[in-house]
């Protein structure tokens, strides 16, 4: 689909036309799904709930798999705006169409997660991936474990990422983004994670994987390269808590920390549990960034 295309490779205005033609000749599953990333990539999950509930509507009883997934990508949409009540319910009902769903799983493994209910996120996460082993997958289990106090499963988990990451560069694969993003968010193979970042960056000029450079540069110490990064990963507007968190600290270490209080801030907003490994770290970055400046306000209140 033309449409797919261009999205993944950044040519959104050419997406634009492309799903708006869709929609104008032959409304339904299609293009009503294709609608919805686009409304989420410009900034209006609202209006992407709205066209994946009108996708539901379309789904044929008979085509289990296509609504399983239509309703994965609701209970996204919803995790994206905290909402984990809706969020968990769209991913119950995709494993009720769908039994064992390895991105049904994942979904809710993320929720329980969110939720505290960590023993749980294990089992579905464990489910999730005996079914597909892809590497954010068995990366978010071992964050799971490493948030329950299992250091020794969590390093394993990790550790398999990275075998992944052998086997797939051996075989032609790619996990580019995948894996550059759990290097640069762990803090292993720093120099892998942004030959990965660059790799990608040199085919495809989407906000992802420009959000994906800009977090590599920025655990790499080349900020500048990682501030011009981050603000083309903003370019659409994407109320996306990842791309805010990644800004608000690059914004941070080059020396604004207005700006990196606003996005860090707008991150936790949106949603306070948006990773359950990077979420804690967004708090702290921003606690520390609001001491110095409550420190200057209450030096100019007590001013004469």
């Amino acid at each position: 689909m033309l449409a797919d295309a261009e999205v993944e490779l950044g040519d959104y205005a050419a997406a634009d036309r492309v799903v708006q033609r869709m929609l104008d000749l032959r409304p339904g599953l299609p293009a009503y799904t294709r609608a919805a990333f686009l409304r989420t990539l410009y900034g209006d999950r609202a209006g992407a709930i709205e066209m994946l509930t009108l996708a539901l509507a379309t789904t044929s009883p008979g085509d289990p798999e296509t609504f399983a997934w239509t309703l994965v990508h609701l209970g996204h949409e919803h995790f994206a705006r905290g909402e984990m009540v809706h969020a968990a319910d769209a991913y119950a009902q995709a494993l009720d169409a769908l039994p064992g769903y390895y991105l049904a799983l994942a979904g809710l493994a993320r929720v329980r997660a969110a939720e505290g209910r960590t023993a749980e996120a294990v089992d579905l996460y464990q489910r999730a991936v005996s079914r597909v082993p892809a590497p954010d997958l068995v990366a978010a289990l071992g964050d799971v474990l490493a948030a329950k106090g299992m250091v020794g499963d969590a390093e394993r988990q990790y550790a398999l990422v990275e075998y992944i990451g052998r086997v797939a560069q051996a075989t032609g694969t790619t996990y580019g983004r995948q894996l550059a993003l759990f290097y640069a968010d762990h803090d292993r193979r720093l120099d892998e994670a942004l030959r990965l970042a660059e790799q990608e960056a040199a085919v495809r000029d989407d906000i992802y994987t420009d959000d994906t450079l800009a977090w590599a540069c920025y655990k790499n110490g080349r900020l500048a390269q990682a501030k011009r990064a981050a603000s083309r990963a903003q370019r659409l507007g994407t109320e996306d808590a990842l791309l805010d968190y990644h800004a608000g600290l690059i914004a941070a270490a080059f020396g604004r920390p207005r700006a990196g209080r606003r996005h860090l801030r707008r991150a936790l907003a949106m949603n306070p549990h948006f990773d359950l490994h990077e979420a804690p770290r967004a708090e702290a970055a921003l606690a520390a960034l609001e001491e110095p400046a409550r420190f200057v306000r209450a030096v100019a209140e007590d001013a004469p």
